[in-house]
């Protein structure tokens, strides 16, 4: 369940007076948590080949069945998912004493990562705010969690 990392520079000018902020960077020593967050987020999505966990697919696609090519190909190639782990993850993440802020961004970062800057709005930060969140997040779980 290892990623390749794809990280040097984090920050650099995109624009002129604007930052940019690289959500993909994870420092070298949250590897590990990153590894196990994708895990979270793939069953938390349903991939993987289990059925969704969150969200059923809308009605229209309820009864599609794709081919039997299809669904093969999909099984063979779907990383599998650690439910225990996953549900380690899931329960240290939504606990009370987690910090609902560092929450909300680890759920924006591995679950649904569209529209960053309306994420730091919603939190009341900067985009590097966001991403010091992820990692703050991430840290917090490297804590909490064996």
């Amino acid at each position: 369940m290892s990623t390749t990392p794809c990280y040097t520079s984090t920050t650099h000018q995109a624009r002129k007076g604007r930052e940019y902020v690289d959500f993909a960077a994870v420092p070298p020593s949250q590897w590990a948590i990153h590894d196990r967050l994708e895990n979270w987020a793939r069953w938390s999505r349903g991939d993987g080949g289990e059925k969704a966990r969150m969200a059923d697919p809308s009605p229209m696609f309820s009864l599609y069945r794709s081919s039997d090519a299809r669904r093969e190909y999909g099984a063979a190639t779907a990383t599998p998912v650690d439910k225990p782990d996953a549900l380690k993850i899931h329960f240290a993440i939504i606990a009370p004493t987690f910090d609902p802020q560092a929450r909300r961004a680890l759920q924006w970062s591995y679950l649904r990562p569209r529209d960053p800057a309306g994420t730091a709005r919603e939190l009341g930060v900067t985009l590097a705010g966001l991403r010091d969140l992820v990692r703050a997040g991430r840290q917090m779980l490297i804590d909490r969690v064996d």
